[in-house]
């Protein structure tokens, strides 16, 4: 059975746009993180999804991030594996590699 771990919403960083929710989720051990219906994003170059321990919507910054992979879709659900060590971590960020701007954080609570 799931079982949601932390939840979030996006929020644009940086002049970019990033809405909806993510849901970081256990599923048969092993954690999840999922981009819900709702989700969007401005469109760019080489989008990543980070992990980041601090809150960067907030205005900190990213930290000691890991990058996840690269993002599957500016719009619409979509889940991406996570390592099994994520309870230090506080946002997803939506990061352009090419700008080297973050387009969009989540604080996870």
């Amino acid at each position: 059975e799931d079982s949601v771990v932390q939840t979030g919403s996006f929020s644009g960083l940086n002049n970019y746009s990033a809405s909806g929710d993510v849901v970081l989720t256990k599923v048969d051990g092993k954690n999840i993180l999922k981009f819900k219906e709702n989700f969007s994003a401005s469109n760019g170059p080489d989008l990543k999804v980070y992990l980041s321990p601090n809150k960067v919507q907030s205005g900190e910054e990213l930290g000691e991030f890991i990058s996840l992979e690269s993002l599957k879709n500016e719009k619409g659900e979509q889940v991406y594996n996570l390592p099994s060590d994520v309870d230090q971590y506080k946002s997803v960020v939506i990061w352009c590699r090419a700008f080297r701007a973050a387009f969009g954080a989540a604080d996870l609570q």
